[in-house]
């Protein structure tokens, strides 16, 4: 059994061990990356939703209506105190309030 006969062989073992480790690798870093652009977790203050005060700002620049606001409200305010079990809630009023800011055309 000739293994890693020549110097030529070795050499090709090395650049094909490279291409597979920038290969896992750069998996790794597409699935950080997706996994953020996913749970929104690089949100400013790594803070979880939304709070009041910027529910209301996007109410007062006219990217919610007052039936989404009072929605995102309600949620966030049955959310305060409770635990991880809210996040879900919490998250779905960001995803609307945020699907209501893009949809709104920009005057």
């Amino acid at each position: 059994m000739h293994f890693l006969g020549s110097v030529n062989d070795a050499g090709e073992v090395i650049v094909w061990s490279l291409v597979l480790i920038g290969l896992v690798l750069g998996a790794f870093v597409a699935v950080v990356w997706i996994r953020r652009r996913v749970m929104d977790v690089d949100q400013p203050g790594g803070k979880v939703g939304f709070s009041l005060s910027a529910l209301k700002e996007l109410y007062r620049k006219g990217q919610m209506t007052q039936e989404e606001f009072e929605k995102a409200k309600a949620m966030l305010i049955d959310g305060v105190g409770k635990g991880p079990e809210v996040l879900t809630e919490q998250q779905k009023a960001r995803a609307a309030a945020e699907r209501a800011r893009r949809e709104k055309p920009s005057t």
